[in-house]
């Protein structure tokens, strides 16, 4: 990753960890000035959905004067789809 890259990555990983919660899944991937994020919750787990949300806005509100910032996608376990072969696998 560029310097920036790492940084919105280890920041948005912090702020994640600090909200004792995670994700059954989480992929990264990287598309230019963005961070693409693939989380996959439980079914209906609306507070794990707020806190990638809410997560996801304050690293971009850190970040879009440096012209980075993440794309996030969430989706639910009975969706039953792969993580995209363009991610890295971070759980």
């Amino acid at each position: 990753f560029p310097s920036h890259d790492r940084w919105i990555v280890y920041d948005y990983l912090k702020e994640l960890k600090s909200v004792n919660k995670k994700p059954l899944k989480l992929a990264l991937g990287i598309s230019e000035s963005k961070i693409l994020v693939w989380s996959e919750i439980e079914d209906n787990d609306d507070e794990m959905e707020d806190l990638l949300l809410i997560t996801e806005a304050k690293i971009n509100g850190k970040y879009h004067s440096k012209g980075f910032y993440i794309n996030s996608t969430i989706v639910e376990k009975s969706d039953i789809l792969a993580v995209p072969p363009h991610y890295q696998n971070v759980l």
